[in-house]
């Protein structure tokens, strides 16, 4: 029994957002809302300086809570975050852990969430071990739309998760939070998005696995795309252009750029302006090892520039479909989906993209699977 314990991998729930979103206050919530879960779960929480201060408000997460202090698992204490990890499944596999169902990681305010998600999955230690559950951004109502114009941290938070929490709403008020709303939804329309209220009401939408982690079930997979297919656009600052996934062609803005604004393009220009996505179908038959390499080679190339890269590869003879992941530079482990998951007929792809057209970028994806 303890060996198929410590060989079942660990969800591992990455908590991220920009300094003072009120990540900490979340954590501490789901804790009071679902006190059960507390003694299985691991808690690591990573802070600026030499003294932790949230961590101190988490005690209520039980005994195996670990701070990582004075720096960034993000960048420089990558190999602590690796450390920690390991030295939990070694207190698992010992027995000195009864119960260890889930990682929750708390980031610093800063983070950029890639890096860490690399580690979670393309580490051998511990991608071995732990599987990447999902990616909750935690967004200030009231601050949250001037941080994601100029910190780019904030952006890639936002884009990058899988669930927003919009927090501090009571502040900003219904206006300014439904705007925000609406915004985050443009920028990254594969998230749930939820008010912090209606996140704790019902935790179990914040924690549970997500269709790419090992523990979700493969019949979501299609939903695990649909949202970004449907959204196949580029943002434009005026939000007046796209570029579809297929023959990707800006559209005529119809008027001219120079408004007799100050900016010298007539638009208020935020780092939404950015984020573009589009979406690929490839041919019926394409196989899977083309599909795999060529995008390998894309995210190679693309490196930072590319946010996010998702795929649903069908069936193919014996081989069952699976479902595709990378982020910037790296592509993980094509994910085996059951046989009865709900996949399309032909690869589909969708890549979000930092000052990148993602439609270009696909098509050479298409290009070499082709060749």
């Amino acid at each position: 029994m303890r060996r198929a314990m410590t060989e079942r991998r660990i969800p591992v729930l990455v908590i991220t957002g920009f300094l003072g979103a009120g990540k900490t206050s979340l954590i501490a919530g789901i804790f009071r809302r679902r006190p059960e879960i507390a003694p299985a779960t691991a808690l690591i929480v990573n802070e600026y300086g030499e003294t932790g201060i949230d961590h101190e408000l988490l005690r209520m997460a039980g005994e195996r809570q670990l701070a990582i202090d004075a720096g960034c698992i993000c960048c420089t204490l990558r190999s602590d975050l690796t450390d920690t990890l390991m030295r939990l499944h070694l207190d698992h596999a010992r027995g000195q852990i009864d119960r260890l169902d889930r990682v929750i990681i708390e980031t610093t305010g800063l983070a950029d969430p890639a890096p860490i998600i690399h580690t979670l999955a393309a580490h051998p230690l511990t991608a071995a071990r732990f599987a990447l559950a999902g990616v909750v951004a935690c967004v200030d109502a009231e601050h949250g739309a001037g941080q994601r114009d100029t910190h780019e941290e904030a952006l890639r938070q936002a884009v990058l998760a899988d669930r927003i929490v919009i927090t501090k709403a009571d502040l900003a008020g219904a206006a300014a939070t439904a705007a925000l709303t609406a915004r985050l939804q443009a920028l990254n329309p594969g998230a749930l998005i939820l008010p912090r209220e209606a996140a704790l009401a019902d935790p179990d939408r914040l924690i549970a696995p997500l269709p790419y982690a090992p523990e979700a079930r493969g019949d979501s997979a299609r939903a695990w795309l649909a949202a970004e297919a449907a959204a196949d656009r580029r943002i434009c600052a005026d939000g007046a252009c796209s570029i579809p996934g297929n023959g990707h062609h800006h559209h005529d803005h119809g008027h001219d750029h120079d408004h007799g604004h100050d900016h010298h393009h007539g638009h208020h220009h935020t780092a939404d302006a950015r984020i573009a996505t589009a979406t690929r179908r490839l041919p019926a038959g394409t196989s899977q090892a083309r599909v795999i390499r060529a995008a390998e080679r894309l995210a190679a190339r693309m490196g930072p520039s590319l946010l996010r890269l998702k795929g649903l590869l069908p069936p193919e003879g014996d081989r069952p479909g699976a479902a595709l992941h990378g982020v910037q530079h790296r592509l993980y482990p094509a994910m085996p989906l059951g046989r009865d998951a709900d996949l399309p007929g032909e690869p589909t792809l969708v890549a979000i993209t930092l000052d990148a057209d993602p439609a270009a970028a696909l098509d050479q994806l298409a290009a070499e699977a082709a060749a």
